[in-house]
C-alpha cells in the first residue's frame, strides 16, 4: 500500500477560518448588544422628551390659568375701586330731608356711617316729585335723602337715564340697578336681555304705585307718629336697633305711610283733577299764581277750599269765613298753578 500524504495546511486554514468566524460571532453579539443599548437609550430619551413636552403643556395651561385668574382679579379690583368711588360720591351727598338735599345742605362725610349702609339689604331710592330728590331706604327703613346727580353717579348711569324714553321719571331704583364697569365671566345675559329685565323691573315697581290720600284723611296722631319717627330715622347718631325699635312701635296706619304704601295727596304728586275729585284743599305757593280758564287769578300764597254749601272752590278770609265768589269744579280741575 502506498503511503498517503496528508495536506495539513487545509486543516490549519479551516481552523484559522473557524477561529475567525468564532471571533466575528462574538463581535456581532457585542455590536448587537451595543445597538440594543443605544436603542434603549434612544427610547428613554424619547420618553423623556414626551414627558418634558407633557410638562411643558401642563406648565402652559397653568400659566394660562394664572393669567386668566390675574385678569379676573384685576376686573374685580376695578369693580371694587369703581363701586367704592361711587359709594363715596353718594355718601358725600346725604341730607336730613328732601328740601335740604335740594338746597345742597348735606351732612359732613365724617358723620355718615357708610359701613352700615346696605349691610343688611340693598339700598332703595324712591323719587320725591316735590323736590326732585330721592329718599334712600334700607329694608324699608329711611336712611336719608340725596340728589338725582348723586344717585346717577352711584348707579353708574347718566342722569338722563333716570327717566324712561317718554321722559317720565322712574320712581324707584335699587342697588340691583347698579351698572358694573366690567362684565362678569359667568354672566351670559346679553345687553338687550339685561335692558329688558331692568325695564320690566321698573314697570313692576311703578305698577305698585302708592295710594294717594287726602291730608284730611290722616289723623293728627298718625301725623305725629310719622314726624317723630322721621326725626329718629334721619338722626345719624341713632343705632339701627333704635331705629328698628321706633319703626316697630308705629301703628299700622303710620307704617303704611313710612313704607310708601300711602302718600298724602298734594299738587306735587297728584293732578289737579285728582285733587278736585277728592275735594282736597288746593294751595298756591308763595310766588306762584293760579290760572283758571286762562285767566291769572290775583293773589299768591293762598288756599282754595271746597264749600259743600255752594259746591264751589273758594278762599277764606282771615276770620275763617268763605270769601265772596268761587269757582266751579270743572273749571278748577283744569286750572294751572305756575
Amino acid at each position: 500500500m502506498d503511503k498517503v500524504e496528508l495536506d495539513y495546511s487545509l486543516l490549519t486554514s479551516g481552523s484559522s477560518k473557524l477561529s475567525s468566524l468564532q471571533g466575528t460571532e462574538k463581535n456581532t453579539k457585542n455590536i448587537i448588544s451595543d445597538k440594543q443599548e443605544e436603542l434603549t437609550e434612544i427610547s428613554n430619551m424619547h420618553n423623556n422628551c414626551l414627558t418634558s413636552l407633557s410638562s411643558i403643556d401642563s406648565l402652559t395651561t397653568s400659566i394660562e390659568d394664572s393669567i386668566e385668574s390675574i385678569v379676573t382679579l384685576s376686573e374685580k379690583m376695578q369693580q371694587t375701586i369703581e363701586i367704592y368711588k361711587r359709594t363715596e360720591e353718594l355718601l358725600c351727598n346725604i341730607a336730613a330731608d328732601s328740601f335740604q338735599a335740594k338746597d345742597g345742605k348735606f351732612y359732613a362725610r365724617s358723620t355718615v356711617l357708610g359701613k352700615y349702609w346696605g349691610d343688611s339689604s340693598g339700598l332703595e331710592f324712591t323719587y320725591n316729585e316735590a323736590t326732585g330728590t330721592y329718599l334712600i331706604s334700607e329694608g324699608g327703613v329711611a336712611m336719608g335723602y340725596t340728589t338725582a346727580s348723586a344717585l346717577a353717579s352711584y348707579l353708574g348711569i347718566a342722569e338722563s337715564d333716570l327717566k324712561k324714553s317718554d321722559g317720565t321719571i322712574i320712581e324707584k331704583w335699587s342697588t340691583d340697578d347698579m351698572k358694573l364697569p366690567t362684565e362678569q365671566k359667568n354672566n351670559t345675559t346679553t345687553t338687550n336681555d339685561t335692558e329688558k329685565e331692568n325695564t320690566s323691573k321698573h314697570q313692576l315697581r311703578q305698577s305698585t304705585t302708592p295710594r294717594k290720600v287726602s291730608a284730611t284723611e290722616v289723623s293728627k296722631s298718625v301725623n305725629k307718629e310719622i314726624l317723630d319717627y322721621a326725626k329718629i330715622e334721619t338722626d345719624i347718631t341713632k343705632s339701627d336697633y333704635e331705629k328698628t325699635k321706633a319703626y316697630n312701635s308705629l301703628s299700622e296706619e303710620a307704617k303704611s305711610f313710612v313704607d310708601g304704601e300711602k302718600v298724602v295727596r298734594s299738587l306735587d304728586n297728584s293732578t289737579m283733577e285728582e285733587m278736585v275729585d277728592a275735594r282736597d284743599p288746593i294751595h298756591v305757593e308763595n310766588g306762584k299764581h293760579i290760572y283758571i280758564n286762562g285767566d291769572k287769578i290775583i293773589g299768591t300764597d293762598i288756599t282754595f277750599y271746597y264749600d259743600k254749601e255752594t259746591g264751589l272752590y273758594r278762599t277764606k278770609t282771615s276770620a275763617g269765613n268763605y270769601a265772596y265768589g268761587g269757582y266751579e269744579l270743572i273749571d278748577m280741575s283744569k286750572a294751572q298753578i305756575k
